[in-house]
């Protein structure tokens, strides 16, 4: 097998999970779009030094992280917030409508809040509860101790539970006094 072979039959199977990542930290389908080319690109000219018994992910999300902030740190545009991750439609005639309906809501929402989070806590809980990384490969690609990232993660999931139960409040309604509304 080639080398070339090799590194697409590795990183193949975790090219989605790179670019969800990288749309996640950078929130910009285009940025997201770069930085995944750029992680292979630079993955592809490491791989030499790559231990192949061990996953890849990890890897790549260190890459990838390393690009982000080299690219957040020397552009002065802020990026525009990604709306929406989730494309799919509910089809009005699917069993468990609401359900599904629930749950999507609820997806966006946890997006929105994620997007609030200061960056640190929002790395800390999309390397590890999205991208499903444990406590050690979430240590590597942030480049930060256990304990940092058990810290970062308490604070952030508290934040996010706080801010989808404020969201799911209900807004006081305006009420019309006497002269208000009356002609």
């Amino acid at each position: 097998m080639t080398r070339v072979q090799s590194f697409e039959a590795l990183i193949k199977p975790c090219y989605r999970r790179l670019y969800a990542f990288a749309l996640r930290i950078s929130r910009d389908q285009a940025l997201a779009e770069d930085l995944t080319q750029e992680t292979l690109l630079a993955a592809f000219r490491a791989f030499d030094r790559f231990d192949q018994s061990k996953e890849p992910l990890p890897w790549l999300f260190t890459i990838l992280r390393r690009r982000y902030i080299n690219h957040r740190n020397s552009a002065p545009v802020r990026r525009e917030t990604a709306q929406d991750l989730d494309d799919r439609t509910i089809g009005a005639d699917q069993p468990g409508q609401l359900q599904a309906i629930e749950r999507r809501e609820l997806r966006e929402k946890l997006e929105k809040c994620l997007g609030k989070l200061p960056e640190k806590l929002a790395e800390a809980v999309i390397t590890v509860d999205i991208e499903g990384l444990d406590y050690a490969e979430a240590s590597a690609t942030l480049d930060v101790p256990i304990g940092t990232i058990r810290s970062r993660l308490s604070r952030a999931r508290a934040a996010l539970r706080a801010c989808v139960l404020r969201s799911m409040e209900p807004k006081p309604r305006r009420s019309c006094t006497p002269d208000e509304g009356t002609s």
